[in-house]
């Protein structure tokens, strides 16, 4: 219908010669088998490339959930190395407060200490 619109009666008998059937033809068939391609390459990319990527992501995916899982509990362990570092530190200050003190008593025996008797041995 648009052809017949834009085209003269007159002069239409030249668009509608064989050879310009032939050309229309040909980029129809173009066309489809440039569509059918498209279509099997996006049916194979798919099927050999974004499947086997989106499950190498949920893999990934997988093991950063576990590799925190890891980091938490480590980080709970570390956590609780302050508190029974002060326990130790307490249990040590103690024990140096008494070796201290023995420390003192025993100078002060030492300065208190009579020599032993020892008998003239003429």
């Amino acid at each position: 219908m648009f052809l017949a619109q834009t085209v003269d009666p007159d002069q239409a008998h030249r668009f509608l010669t064989e050879s310009n059937y032939t050309a229309a033809g040909i980029l129809v068939v173009v066309a489809a088998v440039l569509g059918y391609a498209i279509w099997r390459v996006s049916t194979w990319s798919a099927k050999e490339i974004l499947i086997p990527a989106r499950d190498r992501a949920f893999r990934h995916l997988d093991s950063v959930d576990t590799t925190m899982r890891e980091i938490s509990s480590s980080l709970q362990r570390l956590s609780e190395i302050p508190a029974r570092l002060d326990r130790i530190e307490g249990k040590v200050d103690s024990l140096t407060d008494r070796v201290d003190n023995i420390d003192e008593h025993m100078k002060l025996q030492d300065a208190r200490v009579v020599p032993p008797y020892r008998p003239d041995r003429t």
